[in-house]
């Protein structure tokens, strides 16, 4: 919202090119979209996942999680962690674990509901009758 509130109020425009790709923001595609992250709701918590650690990449600096329940949760890993330690959390793939997320809402003014997360700590947890933690 920030973003969009500079460039609205300066009454810009934008034009941005990296490489082979280009896009451009005229004044009033950028008050519309100032209208519309203005309007929209976002809500930040952290939460503890029971479940199991699926994986993550280094190159994309993304994370699976399937929680104990079944769902799959995919995201970021947090940017203060370092590649040491997301190699670190790769040795606990595919065992039960706690995954400690930044789950971030927003909800949009008219009322549709994404939810992100962000992967802060994982722990490994003991197993408790189940030799295998994918069932």
């Amino acid at each position: 919202p920030e973003f969009f509130k500079v460039l609205h109020d300066s009454e810009a425009n934008l034009r941005m090119q990296t490489g082979d790709n280009q896009f451009e923001l005229n004044n009033d595609i950028i008050r519309k979209a100032y209208e519309r992250v203005n309007t929209s709701r976002t809500v930040e918590r952290q939460v503890d996942f029971d479940g199991v650690f699926r994986g993550a990449t280094l190159d994309t600096w993304r994370f699976d999680f399937r929680t104990l329940d079944g769902t799959a949760i995919s995201g970021r890993l947090g940017d203060e962690l370092s590649e040491d330690a997301v190699a670190a959390m790769l040795t606990l793939a595919n065992k039960k674990c706690l995954a400690t997320l930044n789950e971030i809402i927003v909800t949009t003014s008219g009322g549709a509901m994404r939810r992100r997360y962000v992967l802060l700590a994982l722990s490994e947890t003991a197993v408790e009758n189940n030799p295998d933690p994918l069932n």
